[in-house]
């Protein structure tokens, strides 16, 4: 059965929304009747995209990874255990983006800070971080686990110490 990639599905609408919206921009400009919210909606779907696309490329092994080291240092025991510790720094960085990220929500809805030209409240992408954070952390939680456990991980990464 296929997986269910819902960060690969928002980023894709995101993307292809946000040119379609870049290109009224571009046409309305040219004959000369400049629309004043397009900038404003391509920047909140560019937040997204960037939030649930990174979020779909962290869970499927895309960010950048330095194994060299880790392979030509360390046995598979040592190799589980920095499959851990990343995992652990993994897990407290998408805490701290999404707990940031939420504060920050709460402090702008508070204030009632919305966009300029569109009037639509801030909270609006940052909800994307908090997605990404709250995703992200679960997805560490299990690899770290799994590496724990000595079960596979995402990468492969993982084989039990003898």
């Amino acid at each position: 059965m296929k997986k269910f990639h819902f960060d690969l599905i928002v980023s894709s609408i995101v993307l292809v929304a946000m040119t379609v919206v870049i290109l009224i921009q571009i046409v309305f400009r040219l004959m000369g009747r400049p629309l004043s919210w397009t900038e404003e909606v391509a920047r909140w779907m560019l937040v997204w995209a960037t939030f649930a696309g990174s979020s779909y490329a962290f869970k499927n092994g895309g960010l950048i990874r330095v194994d060299f080291f880790v392979k030509k240092l360390f046995k598979k025991r040592g190799r589980r255990i920095t499959d851990i510790a990343a995992m652990v720094f993994m897990t407290a960085y998408f805490v701290l983006l999404g707990v940031s990220a939420a504060t920050y929500m709460q402090m702008t809805i508070n204030k009632g800070q919305t966009y300029p030209i569109t009037k639509v409240p801030y909270a609006i992408t940052l909800i994307s971080l908090i997605y990404c954070g709250l995703s992200c952390c679960i997805f560490a939680v299990k690899e770290g686990w799994k590496a724990y456990r000595c079960e596979d991980t995402q990468e492969g990464m993982c084989k039990c110490p003898l």
